[in-house]
C-alpha cells in the first residue's frame, strides 16, 4: 500500500519543465547524453533532416545537418563524446559532440556516413563496449535485418 501511495504522489508531481522549439518538422526521435555534467545535454533527430544539440536549459545549441532526408533515431555513446544518426536516406552517420569534425569535413563534427543503398534505417543504439572494448554501432533497417558496425579508426 506504501509503495502504490508513493508511485501516486510522484506521479501527481511529473510537470512540463520546458519546451524545446526549433525544428521545421516532426521530432522523431530523443536522447539525453549519459554524461550528466556535459553542455550537450540532449538530442533531437525531425523530419526536416536535422538533429539538434539542446541544453540542459532548453537552449539550442547547435543544429547538425547533412542527411538527406528525415532522421529516424539518434543515439549518444556510452561515454557523450559521440552521436550516431539513423535516416530514411539510408545512412548511418557518426559525428562528435565537441563539433570537432574530420580532416576536410565541415565543423559540424561530422565524422563518417556508413551507408546501404537498398534499405532505410529505422533504429541506431551504440553497445557499451565490442572486440577490445571498441564500441559497435547496432542499427535496424526498413529490410527487415539488424547490422552491426565497427567503429574502428572513428
Amino acid at each position: 500500500m506504501q509503495a502504490a501511495l508513493c508511485l501516486a504522489t510522484s506521479v501527481r508531481n511529473i510537470h512540463e519543465k520546458n519546451e524545446l522549439v526549433g525544428h521545421r518538422n516532426w521530432v522523431l526521435a530523443v536522447h539525453c547524453n549519459p554524461k550528466v555534467d556535459a553542455i550537450e545535454s540532449m538530442v533531437s533527430a525531425s523530419e526536416d533532416n536535422t538533429l539538434k544539440l539542446w541544453s540542459r536549459k532548453g537552449e539550442l545549441l547547435r543544429t547538425l545537418s547533412g542527411h538527406q532526408s528525415g532522421v529516424l533515431d539518434v543515439c549518444f555513446s556510452p561515454d557523450g563524446a559521440y552521436l550516431v544518426s539513423a535516416s530514411q536516406d539510408h545512412t548511418i552517420r557518426l559525428w562528435r559532440v565537441n563539433g570537432q569534425s574530420a580532416p576536410g569535413q565541415s565543423d559540424d563534427g561530422f565524422i563518417r556516413q556508413m551507408n546501404l543503398a537498398s534499405a532505410s534505417v529505422t533504429s541506431v543504439s551504440f553497445s557499451s563496449g565490442g572486440a577490445a572494448g571498441k564500441p559497435l554501432i547496432a542499427a535496424t533497417y526498413s529490410d527487415t535485418m539488424v547490422r552491426l558496425w565497427s567503429l574502428e579508426g572513428a
